[in-house]
C-alpha cells in the first residue's frame, strides 16, 4: 500500500522522505477487497447520485462519512448482534476491553 497523498493542495507529500509504502497482512487486503465490493454495491444502487470522491469508507452515495453516519452504522451493527444501542457509543469503545484482547486498554 502507497501513502503518498496529503491533504497539500498538489496532493503530495511535503518531502520525497515523507512517501511511505507499507506491507499490510493478508486479512487487512482481504477486508478492504470486502469492502470494495460492498462499496461498488452502493454505488450501483445510488445511480446518478453517487459522488465519487475515490474513498475507502463512503456513504451509502459516495461522499465522506461525518459522525451521524457513523453513529448511524454503529448502532445497526449493536442491533444486529442482540446488543442494546442505546447503551453504547462508539467512543466508549476507547475504553472497554476486547475479550480478545484482555491487555488492552
Amino acid at each position: 500500500m502507497k501513502v503518498w497523498r496529503s491533504v497539500r493542495v498538489d496532493g503530495d507529500t511535503k518531502t520525497r522522505k515523507s512517501r511511505r509504502t507499507i506491507a499490510l497482512p493478508s486479512r487487512c487486503i482481504d477486508v478492504l477487497r470486502t469492502q470494495r465490493t460492498r462499496l461498488d454495491r452502493h454505488r450501483a444502487r445510488a445511480g446518478a447520485r453517487w459522488h465519487d470522491h475515490d474513498l475507502v469508507f463512503a456513504s451509502e452515495t459516495g461522499t465522506g462519512l461525518d459522525a451521524a453516519n457513523v453513529r448511524r452504522g454503529f448502532r445497526c451493527v449493536l442491533t444486529t448482534a442482540g446488543i442494546d444501542a442505546t447503551e453504547w457509543t462508539p467512543r466508549e469503545l476507547r475504553h472497554s476491553l476486547c475479550p480478545c484482547c484482555p491487555t488492552a486498554a
